[in-house]
């Protein structure tokens, strides 16, 4: 069995059988399969819900905990293609009421939840090129997204709707999993963290000199 690694913080095993690889560390390293994690949780942008992913690593008879623990509303997402194993690789919440997200990596019921609560004008949909450049991973502070490299086209949407694009290559870390939400964690509460984005007016104006020096 062949192995490769790649990754900083977030590590990915290239390994030639993937079966002979998970036994191979379960035994040596007792290591058990658990079902997780934070990628599958996701706040509206104002936290009045609870958006909450299942059918890759996430079981859903898990989201009433997350409703008991949080008393918002909780609304089950199945993803049902494994390229997309969190919620935070196909879906993005954005401020203002916006959502980017992948369809075809969700079931119909759940297509269905999330068009009859975001009105047409308010969905972005990305296209498969740029999903799988996880540009759904993303890291939004006010009317600032911060994402991988993606295509001219999801770019001027996000632009036309008000959004400052900061598109950061992030190519190697896709090898690991994750783009530039994984390489994050937020720890403050949701207004908290949209009234920062806003407020700071010249976070725009730095955003365009990244743009250019990248």
């Amino acid at each position: 069995m062949s192995v490769k690694v790649y990754g900083i913080n977030h590590i990915a095993l290239e390994v030639s059988d993937i079966t002979k690889a998970v036994n191979f560390y379960s035994d040596v390293f007792n290591l058990k399969k658990l079902d997780e994690g934070e990628g599958d949780a996701l706040f509206e942008w104002d936290g009045s819900r609870l958006w909450a992913g299942h059918g890759v690593r996430t079981q859903q008879c898990t989201h009433h905990w997350l409703k008991n623990i949080w008393k918002v509303e909780v609304i089950s997402l199945r993803l049902v293609d494994p390229r997309f194993y969190h919620l935070d690789t196909c879906f993005c919440p954005l401020f203002g009421g916006y959502v980017m997200y992948f369809p075809k990596a969700f079931d119909a019921e759940s297509l269905a939840a999330i068009e009859t609560r975001y009105p047409e004008d308010k969905r972005i949909c990305v296209g498969e090129s740029d999903a799988l450049r996880f540009a759904c991973n993303a890291v939004n502070v006010g009317k600032t997204i911060v994402l991988n490299a993606v295509s001219n086209e999801l770019s001027r949407q996000l632009e036309t709707l008000g959004f400052c694009v900061v598109q950061v290559p992030l190519t190697e870390f896709l090898k690991a999993g994750g783009a530039a939400k994984c390489l994050v964690l937020r720890l403050s509460e949701m207004d908290v963290t949209h009234a920062a984005g806003v407020i700071s007016a010249p976070l725009e104006e730095s955003a365009s000199e990244w743009r250019r020096s990248a």
